[in-house]
């Protein structure tokens, strides 16, 4: 997926506010396990695509 370096940004913030809200329930027997971990795999792949925006910016 291709993003642009705004979009990224977007889509990070989007992506850490639904984790604050499911750390919120991290002492609730309700939580989502499954959920948390399909969040903490999509902010990996964000921050990676930011990254390359850095080495780019760099070159």
């Amino acid at each position: 997926m291709k993003y642009s370096k705004e979009s990224l940004c977007e889509q990070m913030s989007i992506v850490r506010q639904a984790l604050y809200e499911i750390s919120i329930t991290l002492e609730n027997k309700e939580r989502d396990n499954e959920k948390i971990l399909n969040l903490s795999r999509e902010m990996d792949e964000l921050i990676l695509e930011y990254m390359k925006f850095g080495k780019e910016d760099q070159s």
